[in-house]
């Protein structure tokens, strides 16, 4: 678990780390061809970024230790309306560090 997460659950206090993953609502797109895609790139080093679209803004997600595990990660390659378009679908992996 990474050190953002950690900082949330001493502030919460009363909540459990499992009433806490179940409040978060993370759902990020990131443009790639395909999960695997994500994975190697993940292996090869390189910091991968997803977008979190919610109430009119946007707002950037590294894809590391920062995301809480199981934020659902929507890969897209095309755009529709300024809208990305998720072609599929998959969760994060913390531990591994790698998309589901």
């Amino acid at each position: 678990m990474g050190k953002y997460v950690q900082r949330y659950f001493k502030n919460l206090g009363k909540f459990n780390q499992r009433q806490y993953k179940a409040m978060v609502h993370i759902v990020i797109y990131v443009e790639a061809k395909s999960k695997a895609e994500i994975n190697r790139r993940l292996q090869s080093g390189q910091t991968v970024v997803g977008v979190e679209h919610k109430m009119g803004q946007a707002t950037t997600w590294p894809l590391s230790e920062m995301l809480p595990d199981g934020t659902l990660v929507k890969v897209w390659d095309k755009m529709s309306f300024g809208s990305p378009v998720a072609k599929s679908y998959g969760r994060w992996d913390l531990k591994n560090r790698r998309v589901l």
